[in-house]
Formats: C-alpha cells, sequence, structure tokens
C-alpha cells in the first residue's frame, strides 16, 4: 500500500459518554493505543495534535440524571472533572481535552447544521416516533428496548441491537417499552431532520469496502453490515430537552405554536352570586369570535357551560 505523508496530524479519540467513569477497558482499547501513536509522531518530531474530550449530550446523560434525580448538568460537571483527571493520572497526553457543552464545540456543531440545512443536504420529515405518556416526552432511541427482530435479543436498543450489531429503528422492535418509565410507549407525529445517508452510497461503498481493506476487521466488518443492508436516511435532530438547540427559525417544538398574529376577543364569564356582592365560580360563558383550529370564525360563538346550561345560554344570545 503506498505510503501518505502528511505536514500535519490530527488525532481523535472516542468521546467518552459523561455519566460514569474510565475503566481499564476503555483505556486499553481506545486511548492507550492512540496515545502510543501520538508520541510516537512527536519523537519523530512531526506536527500532530491530540484532541479529545467528554461527551455531555448523549442520551446517557439524561437517564443517568433522572436515576438520581438531578440535572444532566450536573452529571456533566461530575464525571467530566472524574474522567479528565484520570487521563492525566494515567498519563494520557491529550493536548485539548475539552466537553461537548463548550461553547466552541456549541458553535461548532451549530454551523455544521447550518451549512448543511442552506446547502439543502438535510430532509424534513414528519415521521411517527414512540412517545412516554408517563414521562411526557418523545423517546429517543436509546430510551427504547425489545426484542430484536433479527436474533430475538429481549434487550435491544431502538437504533442498534448489541448482541448482534444490526442497525434498527425503534418501530422494528418487538414489544417495546420505555427505557424511562418501564411503560409501553404509544405512537405520536413529530418533525426532524435527517441526513439522507442513502444518497451517498455508491461512493461510501466504493471508499470504504474497496479503498480502505486495511482497516480492521472490526470495523471493516461493521461498515460492511451497514452497507450491506443499504445505508437509511440518518435523524440529525431529536426530540430532547437537553442538547445543543437546532439553528433554525421554528425548531423548538415550544415556538412551533407561537404567532405574530393578534387576536380580539370578547370574553363573557356568567357567575351566580355568593352572598349579597361576592361572585361565585362560573357556571357559563363565551368567546367571540370563535377559536379553532388556530383561526378566528366571524360567524360562530364558542359556548361553554355546564350541562343543560348550554342550550339556555344560547337562547339568551340568540343564536337559536
Amino acid at each position: 500500500m503506498e505510503q501518505k505523508k502528511f505536514k500535519r496530524t490530527t488525532v481523535t479519540a472516542a468521546l467518552p459518554y459523561a455519566n460514569g467513569g474510565v475503566h481499564i477497558g476503555h483505556l486499553a482499547g481506545v486511548y492507550v493505543p492512540a496515545d502510543i501513536y501520538v508520541r510516537y509522531l512527536r519523537l519523530k518530531k512531526e506536527d500532530v495534535v491530540f484532541i479529545g474530550g467528554s461527551d455531555e449530550h448523549g442520551v446517557p446523560i439524561t437517564i443517568r440524571a433522572k436515576k438520581e434525580g438531578i440535572t444532566p448538568q450536573d452529571v456533566c460537571d461530575r464525571y467530566h472533572k472524574i474522567i479528565k483527571d484520570s487521563f492525566k493520572e494515567f498519563g494520557i497526553s491529550f493536548d485539548i481535552y475539552s466537553r461537548t457543552t463548550s461553547q466552541t464545540h456549541n458553535k461548532l456543531a451549530s454551523d455544521f447544521f447550518r451549512k448543511l440545512y442552506d446547502d439543502g443536504k438535510l430532509i424534513e420529515k414528519e415521521t411517527e416516533q414512540y412517545y412516554d405518556e408517563e414521562a411526557h416526552q418523545f423517546l429517543a432511541d436509546r430510551y427504547i428496548m425489545g426484542e430484536c427482530p433479527h436474533c430475538h435479543n429481549p434487550k435491544a436498543y431502538g437504533d442498534q441491537c448489541e448482541k448482534c450489531g444490526s442497525d434498527l429503528s425503534p418501530m422494528e422492535l418487538i414489544n417495546p417499552h420505555s427505557t424511562i418509565s418501564g411503560s409501553k410507549p404509544v405512537i405520536r407525529k413529530t418533525k426532524n431532520w435527517y441526513l439522507p445517508l442513502n444518497e451517498y452510497q455508491s461512493w461510501l461503498k466504493q471508499w470504504i469496502l474497496e479503498d480502505h481493506k486495511e482497516w480492521r476487521p472490526n470495523v471493516y466488518g461493521q461498515c460492511k453490515s451497514w452497507l450491506d443492508m443499504d445505508l437509511q436516511p440518518r435523524a440529525m435532530t431529536r426530540d430532547l430537552e437537553w442538547g445543543i438547540p437546532v439553528p433554525v427559525k421554528g425548531a423548538d417544538k415550544e415556538s412551533q405554536w407561537e404567532s405574530e398574529e393578534v387576536y380580539r376577543f370578547l370574553v363573557v364569564a356568567v357567575c351566580p352570586t355568593v352572598g349579597e356582592y361576592e361572585a361565585g365560580m362560573p357556571q357559563a360563558g363565551f368567546l367571540f369570535p370563535a377559536f379553532a383550529n388556530r383561526s378566528t370564525d366571524l360567524e360562530g360563538v364558542n359556548i361553554f357551560a355546564e350541562d343543560g346550561a348550554c342550550e339556555k345560554l344560547a337562547g339568551v344570545l340568540g343564536l337559536i
């Protein structure tokens, strides 16, 4: 294989989730090999930078926070320090060890998304997604567990079966349940942005399977399995409260129902008197003009009344 020569080298290693400490398996499998390579390049007087950081926006963070009854930021602050100190004590020689909650990462991630969005590389899709009615939230892939449809592992996640390695979607799981409440989720519609990986299938297949056969067998095999099953659009946004806000107007689920339009209404409540002067709880009322489906109806009136009073109020208003 042709030896390639680079002027400078950037070495990165997998970002550990800030929901627990690092152990000897992490070090042996990821960080020590990377550190050895970086030290080797430094000895050769080559220009190299070794960058790492704590992944503080993964679903495992919010899962840990819910279990401990604290905020996700509390979890991140605790474990980022533990992880960073551990690497220092073990002698892992990062030039930069940062975190995904930093302003630098926040801006870079937002810029990446905005570039793809402005260039028309993302697709917006309305999909049906699992929703936990007890926890009152949409469930990210890792918040759902069920039986794998391929190997029947009963503890497969909504994005992947860690037993057989199959790439999954939550809807493929058999007997799914929420990892938050344990309840069976319901299906609701939601809207997110996706990167259409299927459009890049052909050149990725050439670049990985033909041009990089030197990759480690486990890495090459995993990529090959994804390509053999055909790549699918991958969600770039999730319905989560913890993360980097999507830099697109209206992306916030709360703001999707906001409007700059001003509405004027007449609201009347009919209350019985209590004692000589005090008004009691309303028994009936009306709203004019009527309001439904985010629009006003000047020909209609919304009537609110206790049982039996609705028809009487309509008569008083001359509606019947």
